[in-house]
């Protein structure tokens, strides 16, 4: 026979287990808003690129491929992206262990 009413958690081990993923999705977004502005920056560079190469059409094609790719290595873009990617599922990731976690906290009381 199990008791209905045995002791849950505490409120001390409930708001640990929130506080460990919702400390990394915090963690996670910061880095997001720091690539972000990379992202904005390059993409703002870029534009200026082709605006300007359009206003001057003796700039060809491979130069404005190299200042591009200049840009690019800079940044290290390819790197950001890929790691937008994995934080972003991380960052998934933990706010659904704090849904579940609510979700059993609730059915509970």
């Amino acid at each position: 026979m199990t008791d209905k009413h045995a002791p849950g958690p505490s409120n001390k081990d409930i708001v640990h287990e929130i506080n460990n993923p919702l400390s990394f999705v915090i963690s996670n977004i910061e880095m997001l808003c720091k690539y972000v502005k990379i992202l904005n920056k390059t993409i703002g560079d870029q534009s200026e690129i082709i605006e300007l190469s359009q206003k001057d059409f003796s700039m060809n094609a491979k130069k404005l491929y190299e200042e591009m790719n200049r840009n690019h290595e800079k940044e290290e873009l390819s790197f950001v992206l890929s790691d937008c990617e994995e934080l972003l599922k991380e960052s998934q990731d933990g706010l659904r262990k704090i849904k579940k976690l609510l979700q059993e906290f609730n059915n509970k009381n």
